[in-house]
Order: structure tokens, then sequence, then C-alpha cells
């Protein structure tokens, strides 16, 4: 499933952050791997988005990303 949302922060340095969307239950953690883009894949706190998710653990969060896209 294909949502939207927004960043809601993002940690450089680790490579991780948060993505907040009413269309999912919780706040759904995403690595820079999960990120489509040329070169550097970062994040930046409210950058909108698109992606998909998964039920899985990573640090405390119930969902992970597997796909991000950002929104122009």
């Amino acid at each position: 499933m294909v949502v939207q949302g927004t960043v809601k922060f993002w940690r450089d340095d680790d490579g991780w952050g948060v993505i907040a969307s009413p269309a999912v239950p919780d706040d759904v953690w995403v690595h820079f791997s999960a990120i489509e883009a040329v070169g550097h894949r970062a994040l930046a706190q409210g950058d909108p988005v698109e992606f998909d998710c998964q039920p899985a653990e990573q640090d405390g969060y119930r969902l992970v990303a597997t796909r991000v896209r950002k929104l122009q």
C-alpha cells in the first residue's frame, strides 16, 4: 500500500528518521537505504513523502518504510 506522509524528524548522522501519516496507525521508521534518490539519500523534517511500509520492530517502532520517495 502506497501512502503519503510527512517526515517527523531525520537523523542525518545516523541515516534514519520517522514519517508520520494519518493513513497508518503508527509512526513509521525509515532508513536511508529505502529512499529512492540519486547520490546522498536523506530526508529533512517536514518533507512530504510517498512511501510503502510493512510491520516490523525497529527502535521501538512497529512499522518500517520499505520504499520512500520525496514529493515536490
